[in-house]
């Protein structure tokens, strides 16, 4: 039996799908049985991420009753995946009650489900972090990021959903808000700083995780020891 980690953030454009599918890969490499869940029904992109087929599987099957959990999980990178679908129709036929259930069946098969979240407190997003028994806060060093964090605290909160920490990601340097001020106005503790690097964009657009790309740059170290951290080694 394993357990469940929502990847959540208050917006977009923090870079949650980059660092869900390359925590999630980074988690394989160090001997973790991974699963990383799409769940951002509307704004989909982790197939793109690690360039698989747009024609696969998706778990907006699933949600639609089309097809089993097994029918919807697909492998690539040493890691296991239920990606998203981008057909507008499968949207209309998606039964969100079902969501849980597939977290709850994954958690059986596989040591890590990490849930990619759709951001702000949307439906979808909400719906993802109920299913969920912990969080993984991501934000960036500024003060929109670190204020539309404090709703999906409250949202964490209220469903039950125990936050491991915050997370750090694009950090570029001389104007970044400090980590002692972030932690002070969102109340836990940052588990790490990611840097911005402009070859993670070049890996996300070519199909690869950067920790399978590059994986003695700067961010990917960063990953490998985000992972190490999350399972106490």
């Amino acid at each position: 039996m394993g357990t469940s980690i929502c990847i959540a953030s208050g917006k977009g454009g923090v870079g949650k799908s980059t660092i869900s599918v390359n925590l999630g890969v980074a988690l394989s490499k160090i001997g973790v049985n991974p699963i990383i869940v799409d769940g951002d029904l509307e704004g989909t992109s982790i197939w793109s991420l690690i360039g698989v087929d747009k024609s696969l599987p998706t778990i907006h099957d699933y949600l639609s009753g089309e097809l089993a959990v097994e029918d919807v999980i697909i492998y690539s990178d040493g890691a296991n995946f239920v990606v998203g679908g981008l057909e507008i129709d499968k949207l209309r036929n998606i039964d969100l009650d079902r969501f849980k259930d597939l977290v709850d069946q994954l958690v059986e098969r596989f040591d890590l489900v990490l849930v990619d979240c759709a951001p702000g407190l949307g439906k979808d997003a909400v719906t993802a972090i109920s299913s969920c028994v912990t969080m993984l806060l991501i934000v960036t060093p500024d003060i929109t990021s670190i204020m539309n964090a404090l709703k999906t605290i409250l949202v964490a909160k209220r469903t039950g959903c125990t936050i491991l920490g915050v997370l750090v990601n694009r950090s570029m340097g001389e104007y970044d808000i400090p980590d002692e001020q972030i932690s002070s106005v969102l109340g836990f503790d940052i588990i790490g700083r990611i840097p911005e690097d402009n070859e993670v964009k070049k890996a996300g657009n070519i199909g690869k995780p950067m920790v399978t790309y590059n994986p003695e740059s700067q961010f990917s170290q960063k990953i490998m020891d985000l992972a190490s951290r999350l399972i106490g080694v």
